[in-house]
């Protein structure tokens, strides 16, 4: 039309790959999409774009991509300036969406982001599911996936994307410390690193609760705090779960190069499976001398590792290796004193940990001697003030990394906790596959654990940050989450506490799928039956018990309304290994009340289930439970169908 050259590429990865390379940062904005599109972001998809370009159509000042289900595009070049305009519509039939991709909106770009928007909104839409978003003013947080307005540029990320969360996350958290392109030379680049590292290190199979999300969710757990949005805040939950050693059995190659000045021949164990189907146990980091980077003695310092000590997950591993990663990476942007107080930071990240015992100090008191120590040291220039707020900064941040137990929606507490599991134990995992005892022994780890919890271990607190109020209220919901869930996870390994009863008298541990069947759930608590309505028919027949001779307690005296309403209402999530809803326990915490259930998983080593404990357990329960479990597992183990009914005619 105005007689600019049309420039063409002949297929999607190709365009992409060039823009890539060409304009560094890109600029996302969606069109009503419902499916993730991250190939811009993740070379490895780039397939996922129709190689073909079938339709180009040129509008001046603009472009038209077209038809329907198929992939087209013109970009307009000024031949005098090259480059100054580009602007870029794809049109994904497939999933409805569209990206605008400018280098820098309003300062490269040769027209302005309304006229940009104005352009794109002009264009005749191929589907009534589009529906167009205008770009907007308002302030709002990159870590959310929205508009962001930064040195007069209009960006706008796909809210569905992870690495462009992190991108802008980390970008913003720069630039509010006063980091910049302008600044900095290759601080987008080395940003992009960053969250690649970061996003590859928490989306490997073994993570589950502790996966990418998580620091989104940890920097929301900051909502209502003075430290909502703090730049150290947000990068300290970006990188504060990096390194989960023991749960994703070692490091990457990735992780390994980074940790190169920290980690030496010798420190770390070789990644093992762990016993008893356990994620990998006992893994040291001896501390030594590192004099040529003072920035890993730093966090050393921090930390409070002393040369020699052997530090394992239970002391502060991961946590000091995901703060080596941190600081190393952040070192060429930012002063050593920033650095301290992100290490202080992730520090406070290691839970449940109780006063000294011998000097009665808080870790958080421990933790500012600690920095007030290293800031001498080291140099740091951090004042009083500074090293204060550090720490209240980091009590603060720990909270929210552990927020899920203050909540007061204990179904809530329950799906973060169930969601644990896998990430601990590596046979649940197999989720086909895991064998009765193996989902048992998970489940008994995890009562031991809630048994052992006292809510004044979970919350820290600094100079009266957060508040006595806020602390008490936490403090409050978080025992009434850990009894309920000691009584949910108590009645959950007593009802399969029978299954596995009933595999140790029949032949011995076998995979769960044998007794319950090949059901999305299988699990005890999900019988092979169509309708939840008829389970309910089923798993409440009438008792009938002489009560002079009964053990059973009245369920009226110690059944609560909120174990019983998960168990058989159901969680919020759904699981892999596991249903929400737990009819079955709940049928017997319901007859047998939590007392009652309580004392037989005291009295009875359940776990590992052995022929004496499976007699014991089963003949302590009235058999008109038992029967039932019997009947269902009758019908799904057919090869061990006529063991299991002499089994009751033992009984």
């Amino acid at each position: 039309g105005n007689g600019s050259p049309l420039f063409f590429i002949k297929s999607a990865p190709s365009l992409l790959s060039w823009i890539a390379t060409s304009y560094g940062s890109l600029v996302f904005h969606r069109w009503g999409a419902t499916k993730p599109l991250n190939f811009l972001c993740c070379p490895l998809l780039l397939n996922e774009a129709p190689a073909k370009i079938r339709t180009v159509m040129r509008k001046p000042k603009g472009i038209l991509c077209r038809p329907k289900s198929t992939l087209c595009f013109a970009a307009l070049l000024d031949p005098i300036i090259p480059m100054k305009v580009l602007v870029l519509a794809l049109w994904l039939a497939a999933s409805d969406a569209a990206f605008v991709v400018s280098k820098h909106a309003n300062s490269r770009v040769g027209c302005s982001e309304n006229s940009a928007t104005q352009i794109l909104a002009s264009q005749p839409l191929q589907s009534s599911k589009f529906h167009h978003k205008h770009v907007t003013k308002h302030h709002t947080s990159r870590l959310n996936g929205v508009s962001k307005h930064v040195n007069g540029s209009a960006k706008q990320i796909c809210s569905a994307s992870y690495i462009a969360r992190l991108i802008m996350g980390l970008e913003e958290s720069l630039a509010e410390m006063g980091v910049t392109s302008e600044t900095h030379e290759n601080v987008l680049s080395s940003v992009e690193s960053m969250a690649l590292l970061i996003h590859e290190s928490m989306s490997v199979p073994s993570r589950n609760y502790h996966a990418v999300h998580h620091v989104f969710d940890v920097t929301e757990g900051l909502d209502g705090t003075e430290h909502h949005k703090d730049p150290i805040s947000v990068i300290s939950a970006l990188f504060h779960d990096v390194v989960y050693y023991h749960v994703d059995g070692g490091l990457s190659e990735w992780q390994q190069e980074k940790l190169h000045d920290c980690i030496r021949s010798g420190q770390l164990t070789e990644p093992h499976g762990g016993e008893n189907g356990s994620a990998p146990g006992s893994i040291n980091y001896v501390v030594q001398p590192h004099a040529a980077n003072e920035i890993v003695e730093m966090v050393e310092s921090i930390f409070g590792f002393q040369e020699g000590q052997h530090v394992d997950h239970s002391n502060g591993l991961n946590e000091f290796l995901s703060a080596v990663i941190a600081v190393q990476e952040l070192e060429p942007f930012v002063p050593r004193g920033t650095l301290a107080e992100i290490s202080v930071c992730i520090e406070a990240t290691i839970p449940f940990r109780a006063n000294n015992p011998e000097t009665g100090k808080s870790c958080m008191v421990s933790l500012y001697e600690r920095l007030v120590s290293t800031n001498d040291h080291f140099a740091l220039g951090l004042s009083q003030d500074q090293m204060v707020r550090a720490v209240q900064r980091a009590a603060a941040f720990s909270n929210a990394d552990v927020i899920n137990f203050g909540t007061d929606d204990v179904v809530w507490f329950m799906d973060n906790a169930w969601s644990l599991l896998p990430e601990s134990n590596l046979a649940l995992r197999r989720k086909y596959l895991y064998k009765v005892q193996d989902y048992q022994s998970a489940l008994f780890k995890m009562y031991r654990f809630l048994c052992f919890l006292q809510s004044d271990r979970i919350f820290y607190r600094f100079r009266g940050s957060p508040s006595p109020e806020t602390i008490a209220e936490r403090e409050a919901n978080a025992n009434h989450n850990l009894q309920v869930g000691r009584n949910y996870v108590g009645a959950k390994i007593l009802s399969l506490s029978i299954l596995s009863a009933f595999a140790e008298l029949t032949g011995g541990d076998a995979p769960i799928s044998l007794f319950v069947g090949d059901l999305p759930t299988r699990q005890l608590d999900d019988l092979a039956l169509q309708h939840k309505s008829v389970k309910k028919v089923r798993m409440y027949p009438p008792i009938t018990r002489d009560s002079s001779t009964s053990t059973i307690f009245d369920p009226k005296d110690s059944v609560d309304a909120d174990v019983y309403n998960i168990l058989w209402n159901g969680r919020h999530k759904e699981m892999a290994f596991d249903t929400r809803e737990s009819p079955m326990a709940a049928y017997f915490y319901q007859v047998l009340g939590a007392d009652e259930m309580i004392q037989i998983l005291k009295d009875i080593n359940v776990c590992p289930m052995t022929e004496d404990s499976a007699w014991e357990l089963l003949r302590r329960l009235p058999r008109e439970l038992i029967a039932q479990v019997a009947e269902m597992t009758a019908k799904n183990a057919v090869s061990r169908s006529d063991k299991i009914w002499t089994v009751m005619d033992s009984l």
